[in-house]
């Protein structure tokens, strides 16, 4: 469905349902829910180009895609620990690695350096044919018992290796596949992952890149999929000070794992993207514990947190033998009138975007006639939002006859227009206490 933002003026040219949210100084309802989070893996094994979800629930699912299991790829690793579905854009370019045994020819199923640790054995059956094994590493990955001839193995359905040839079968102890390479990922890579996910149902995205071009590219593409598309999605960078946008996190500074691995700024980016697309709009982020970390990697004295607050970063900080996300906010720090300085809390840009969604899902094109009974439905529904979001605790100060309303002297034709006014609840952060003592 078409979506985005709106001009007063000069409204949409295409059907959809348009959503401004700015902040001013002066039937059934289809709510909305936080989605998944995004990582992009420059990896070395797997389909190029590839989205491929996993859920915690069935984390092994993905082994023989990755060519390796979540514990042993870091990003991954990182993004579990604050979601429980993860979305891998896999980037894999190159030469899959191959083997030649007489007739049989083993090849990789994927490009990548990782089909260099495949080996296959062909074993005699006791009963007819021959047992083959694929050996990842270390490690067993797949069995195949009675292969009559080689026909017979190159129907066998491998999640590693393909087989090919012509002729009879013969045992053989090991087989080791080599050749496979991995060719580098260049930009036109990464601005192709963006324009994917654009119809992806996805929350935040990891963006684990230095280059500036690159980060560039996302908050452009951040600013689209927000104001154009109407998808509530950040993206999370490390160190992009020029960014400064209410979609796009900045990340600048990271922590050290309990086994003394040390993350840069960049891969810190899985986590954090991890807890805010899995953060609902009750949630903020600020004081949560990173687990398994407990130093912080770029400390930051007082006056230097101070100033990356005022400055939009997102940071971590020390405490005690624990590192704990510092204070919940994106990298928006120049405030205007149509975004004033709430909008740097993503928990409120989170209010903002559950309501945003519901409305989405709720308002469709050619649901309702344009009349006074059709904006009578319309203003039910309104109601009903607004008070869904207030019992749930999401805003407060609601006036439910006024709040979210048709504006009837606007609405004619296939135009209706809603003026609404929305109150975000904020956690309480800062707590001043005054003591008076005898």
């Amino acid at each position: 469905m078409n979506s985005g933002r709106f001009d007063k003026v000069k409204g949409r040219i295409r059907p959809g349902t348009y959503v401004n949210v700015d902040s001013s100084k002066k039937a059934a309802v289809s709510y909305g829910a936080r989605g998944n989070v995004l990582i992009p893996l420059v990896n070395d094994w797997g389909p190029h180009a590839k989205l491929i979800k996993i859920e915690v629930s069935d984390i092994s699912s993905a082994d023989a895609v990755l060519g390796n299991s979540v514990d042993n790829i870091l990003l991954l690793k990182e993004a579990f620990k604050g979601a429980g579905t993860v979305m891998v854009y896999n980037l894999n370019k190159g030469v899959a690695a191959k083997a030649v045994k007489e007739d049989l020819t083993v090849t990789a199923v994927y490009a990548g350096s990782r089909g260099n640790d495949i080996k296959v054995t062909c074993t005699a059956n006791p009963e007819s044919g021959y047992d083959i094994a694929v050996i990842l590493g270390t490690s067993t990955v797949e069995e195949f018992t009675g292969i009559m001839d080689i026909a017979g193995a190159a129907g066998i359905d491998s999640g590693y290796v393909k087989f090919s040839g012509e002729g009879e079968l013969s045992e053989f102890a090991s087989l080791s596949l080599s050749g496979g390479t991995a060719s580098e990922i260049i930009k036109s890579d990464i601005t192709d992952m963006l324009d994917a996910i654009e119809d992806e149902d996805i929350s935040a995205v990891a963006f684990p890149f230095i280059d500036n071009e690159l980060k560039a590219v996302a908050l452009s593409k951040a600013r689209y999929l927000r104001d154009n598309c109407g998808k509530s999605v950040q993206v999370v960078v490390a160190d992009y000070p020029d960014a400064d946008y209410e979609g796009v996190i900045n990340v600048t500074n990271s922590y050290a794992l309990a086994d003394g691995m040390q993350l840069t700024n960049a891969q810190a980016t899985a986590y954090v993207a991890a807890v805010t697309a899995s953060a609902t709009e009750l949630v903020s982020n600020t004081y949560r514990l990173v687990p398994d970390a407990d130093t912080v990697v770029g400390k930051k004295t007082n006056e230097q947190a101070e100033a990356a607050i005022q400055k939009g970063e997102f940071f971590f900080t020390q405490q005690g033998d624990t590192v704990i996300v510092e204070y919940d906010i994106n990298s928006l720090h120049t405030f205007t009138e149509t975004r004033s300085e709430s909008f740097r809390k993503n928990k409120v840009i989170r209010v903002y975007d559950a309501v945003s969604d519901t409305i989405r899902e709720t308002f469709p094109p050619n649901k309702f006639p344009n009349s006074p009974l059709g904006w009578d439905l319309m203003d039910g529904l309104c109601q009903t939002i607004l008070q869904y979001f207030y019992d749930e605790g999401a805003i407060k100060d609601v006036d439910l006859a006024n709040d979210m309303k048709v504006d009837r002297g606007r609405s004619s034709g296939d135009s209706v227009y809603f003026d609404a006014r929305i109150h975000a609840v904020d956690a309480a952060e800062k707590m001043y206490f005054t003591v008076i003592t005898d």
